[in-house]
């Protein structure tokens, strides 16, 4: 009996963990086309704040684009492009009221979008140097 726990519990894991690697390849290739002929600047882990969830994935600032990939394992999977001529302001944000790891982008139109991301004020001076702002880190 034990036996048969065992083996149905490593072929879920095996099917687990294929179906995660198909994912992960299948989200690589988007993003290399995401970025053809485009200079990478940074590329990390990240949230956004979209319809109420805190939606997992990497954001990628490119030398022409801000681009949000969601990852699989949310509800509301999406992509998000902020071409950087439609970067008006970026700031630190706190998420929860009181956890300084937000950052959030303001658009040209006035849309702000919320991201939680490891470095924010690194980020904040290489998208800032893109827009032309020249803006210091607060």
């Amino acid at each position: 009996m034990i036996s048969v726990i065992f083996n149905i519990c490593v072929v879920v894991g095996v099917i687990g963990y294929l179906v995660i690697w198909q994912r992960k390849a299948k989200a690589k290739n988007s993003q290399s086309k995401e970025f053809e002929g485009q200079t990478i600047i940074k590329s990390g882990a990240a949230n956004h704040f979209y319809s109420g969830e805190s939606v997992g994935g990497r954001l990628t600032l490119s030398s022409q684009q801000l681009v949000f990939i969601s990852h699989g394992m949310n509800i509301n999977n999406h992509t998000l492009k902020i071409a950087i001529t439609d970067i008006a302001t970026v700031a630190k944000r706190k998420t929860a009221g009181f956890i300084p790891n937000g950052l959030a982008v303001t658009t040209k139109s006035g849309v702000e979008e919320h991201f939680v991301i490891y470095g924010g004020g690194k980020w904040i001076k290489a998208i800032n140097q893109l827009i032309g702002t020249g803006a210091e880190v607060k």
